[in-house]
């Protein structure tokens, strides 16, 4: 080549590669305004924020062409955005929170951090305790600013407090306790209300009015009304819970008022809720009634699973006493029906899958495999003779043979976990599934109730076999739904009479919800109609309970049937007060006595010092 004509062709090569070099950047230039909002799209974001923290209608008007936008452009970020709105004035609120979720990490890290916030929220507010704990977990990993890492840890003791963990909960926010003094004043108030939440479930009232009292200072200070109004709601609680009634009608009524004032509708739907419960413990039951159907009304329109359950077992317990069983018996069903749907949500409670029923799987696969081998190698051997359609029939045949088993398999698991389930705590069953035995283990502050059909002996002997049976299913099956309602563990019935428990790993003990599922269970046997016993012109049930509180030992025995059964002193003794009881009559120790004496609902008969077996002179309380 000349050197003329290479010194012509310079200027087009280097035309060539400047060219290259744009088109590389505009590409570049594109995959990065896929991934990270541009000032245009963040602004658009922070309106839409604005108008999602309003409520506002013009959310859904803006929204439909935010989306277009967003998809039009491939702007992953902003899609993860516009899914979040989406869930919040939507009906499909979960799965378009799972679909930003999905979207979350084609965003800068400072739209991660803001926009798991939300996310963590919004699953929590609809039960999904661990897709919320994940987003919380996120922010951690993401961030290392004080108030992040603070909001994050308030967060996640929420989350552990709604599942009633307040050991985990007191955990969290004693490392949470770091970042008080990093971050801003209008912020500190939520580690003080969740303190005094904590003293308040433990029914450490001072204590809780001391943190709760303090939270209320910092909200005033910051002019927060929502926080004030939540604040103010809980130290209304403690005033009801040591029997102001008056002083808590009026902070509940106040906030009812601020709530409306702000078109707060959550907090509106809390102080009906208040007011209904607080109404029922003054006996003033219409008015009670008239709170509970507001709050239930409200928590539909909020499509709050939770507090729709609240209402639910609040309006069985008030119609109840109105002697309006049938209405009672709705709403009682209706609570069982919210229960499952949250029980549902919870992925926590299930079993991922039996050893023993994984085995079987494992050898079903190993022996599938097997025939198909060997059908596969008798083919080849016969193939000399046969066509080869032969050998595809044979393989086909393995193939479905492998299907079927497989099917059956998965079909066999999940009968084994039901079952499973259905005999053994969820934490015991889980241990078992996974370790292939449960461990014995020391539970303290265990509340025991023991209850006896004093009068079945009599009954048993004028009754056939098969209405026997039907009358203690009815009985039991009546106790079984109590038990669930109050979030109790039902161990045993042994012949006519019921054994059950309240606490056992992780739940914190509630000595007051065991009691409290006493009396219903006492109620529902005095409200019991009977056809069999008037056809035979047979007397009523009557029915002794004994409770008492303390320390027992609770495993799984037996190889071939398994069976969960708690021992220990404890044990003992509530079976004495069940058998130093009166047919309708609850009989509670002096030790559970103690922890419940404090409460505004329950009262209570001292008794004489009674000789029990091997335990000597007890203590004891009727409950009136």
């Amino acid at each position: 080549m000349s050197a003329k004509s290479n010194r012509y062709n310079q200027p087009i090569i280097l035309k060539q590669f400047y060219l290259l070099l744009l088109c590389l950047y505009i590409s570049m230039y594109g995959i990065a305004q896929n991934n990270v909002i541009s000032f245009d799209w963040e602004q658009q974001i922070n309106v839409l924020k604005r108008l999602s923290n309003q409520q506002s209608d013009s959310l859904k008007l803006r929204l439909p062409d935010f989306l277009a936008k967003a998809e039009a452009t491939k702007n992953n970020c902003a899609l993860a955005w516009g899914y979040y709105f989406k869930s919040q004035i939507g009906t499909s609120e979960k799965v378009f929170l799972k679909k930003s979720l999905a979207e979350i990490s084609h965003c800068a890290v400072h739209q991660q951090i803001d926009l798991y916030a939300l996310l963590g929220s919004s699953f929590n507010y609809n039960g999904d305790n661990t897709s919320a704990l994940h987003c919380y977990t996120q922010i951690d990993r993401l961030s290392t600013d004080p108030t992040d890492l603070y909001s994050s840890g308030i967060n996640k003791a929420n989350v552990f407090l709604d599942r009633n963990n307040y050991e985990e909960a007191s955990v969290i926010l004693r490392e949470t306790k770091q970042y008080l003094s990093k971050i801003s004043v209008k912020n500190r108030d939520h580690y003080f209300s969740l303190k005094g939440y904590i003293y308040l479930n433990q029914n450490q009232l001072d204590s809780a009015k001391h943190y709760y009292t303090e939270a209320l200072r910092l909200a005033q200070i910051n002019q927060d009304q929502r926080s004030i109004i939540t604040t103010q709601q809980n130290i209304g609680i403690i005033d009801q819970s040591l029997g102001n009634f008056t002083v808590a009608e009026t902070v509940f009524l106040k906030n009812l008022t601020l709530s409306r004032d702000i078109a707060d509708q959550r907090n509106q739907m809390y102080a009906y809720y208040d007011l209904g419960m607080l109404y029922f413990d003054m006996k003033r039951y219409d008015r009670s009634l008239s709170m509970a159907k507001k709050q239930l009304h409200l928590a539909e329109e909020l499509n709050s699973v939770f507090y729709q359950k609240q209402s639910a077992a609040l309006l069985q317990k008030i119609y109840a006493e109105k002697k309006d069983f049938k209405t009672s018996m709705s709403y009682l069903k209706k609570y069982h029906l919210f229960n499952d749907s949250l029980v549902n949500i919870d992925n926590t409670r299930k079993i991922t899958a039996l050893n023993v029923s994984r085995a079987f799987a494992d050898k079903q696969m190993r022996d599938s495999i097997s025939i198909m081998k060997t059908n596969a190698a008798l083919a080849v051997e016969k193939g000399r003779r046969k066509s080869l359609s032969w050998i595809a029939l044979l393989i086909a045949l393995g193939a479905v043979t492998t299907g079927v088993l497989l099917w059956k398999n998965r079909k066999e698991k999940k009968r084994s976990q039901d079952l499973l389930l259905n005999i053994l705590p969820p934490n015991i069953a889980e241990e078992l599934t996974q370790q292939g035995v449960a461990i014995s283990r020391k539970y303290e502050h265990v509340s025991i109730l023991f209850l006896d059909i004093s009068n079945f002996t009599q009954i048993s002997a004028h009754l056939s076999p098969e209405h026997l049976v039907e009358l203690l299913n009815t009985c039991f099956g009546g106790f079984d739904d109590i038990i669930q309602k109050y979030d109790l563990e039902k161990i045993k019935t042994i012949g006519d009479a019921y054994l059950a428990i309240d606490h056992i790993g992780n739940k914190q003990k509630r000595p007051d919800l065991m009691v409290q599922a006493a009396i219903e269970m006492m109620d529902f046997v005095q409200q019991l109609d009977s056809p069999i016993l008037r056809q035979k012109g047979l007397s009523d049930l009557q029915v002794r309970i004994g409770i008492h509180t303390g320390t027992v030992i609770a495993g799984v025995v037996g190889k071939s049937k398994f069976q969960f059964d708690i021992w220990g002193d404890a044990v003992n003794i509530a079976s004495r007060m069940e058998s130093n009881s009166l047919p309708g009559k609850i009989n509670i120790s002096k030790t559970t006595y103690d922890l419940v004496k404090n409460s505004s609902i329950f009262s209570f008969e001292p008794r004489a010092a009674v000789e029990v077996k091997h335990c000597g002179m007890m203590e004891m309380y009727f409950l009136k």
